[in-house]
């Protein structure tokens, strides 16, 4: 039997190498994603992301053993968390000066707006790369790794700053004295 490290070596310059490198996968690869998802669509969806990852990676894929499987389960995590991220993104609301119910009932919709002046106020309290931070990770859907990049800090260095905010946000008073029915 042909261990993953020639298959992905002669996965270059075959496809069948590569046919054989999913056959041997895809089963424990889709078991690991639907783990995930607990949805077999979504589940065979990263399936498919992860190998054509692989596949385009194939030159970079450095195995530490003998079985490919490892490279191809933290593929399948890290495209389901950014499939998650993405989905997370898509059911929020913007932080804008919208009112994000469509409630005819005036009483909400003034509610709704309070709440929404109190976040973006307490947010505008943030120094500027906080703010920015904010912006491109929770506005922009940008992951922490990309925004440490565009930013020009260490991942780490970004995630403490996110973790400081969020202490900051949650230990502020909702509505501060005389700010409850400006």
């Amino acid at each position: 039997m042909v261990n993953d490290s020639e298959l992905i070596a002669q996965s270059r310059g075959d496809h069948s190498a590569f046919a054989a490198l999913f056959d041997r996968h895809s089963d424990a690869v889709f078991r690991y994603a639907f783990g995930i998802t607990r949805n077999a669509d979504l589940a065979q969806d990263l399936v498919q992301e992860t190998f054509i990852t692989a596949w385009k990676r194939l030159a970079d894929i450095h195995l530490v053993g003998d079985s490919m499987l490892p490279w191809l389960i933290v593929a399948c995590r890290n495209h389901g968390a950014n499939q998650s991220r993405s989905r997370a993104l898509r059911s929020t609301v913007p932080l804008d000066d919208q009112t994000p119910d469509d409630s005819d009932d005036p009483l909400t919709r003034l509610q709704h707006r309070e709440e929404l002046g109190w976040v973006l106020r307490a947010v505008a309290e943030l120094n500027e790369t906080d703010q920015l931070i904010i912006s491109l990770c929770l506005e922009q859907g940008r992951s922490y790794q990309e925004a440490a990049k565009m930013l020009g800090m260490r991942t780490n260095t970004l995630t403490k700053r996110i973790q400081r905010a969020r202490a900051y946000l949650l230990a502020r008073p909702p509505f501060p004295e005389g700010e409850a029915n400006t």
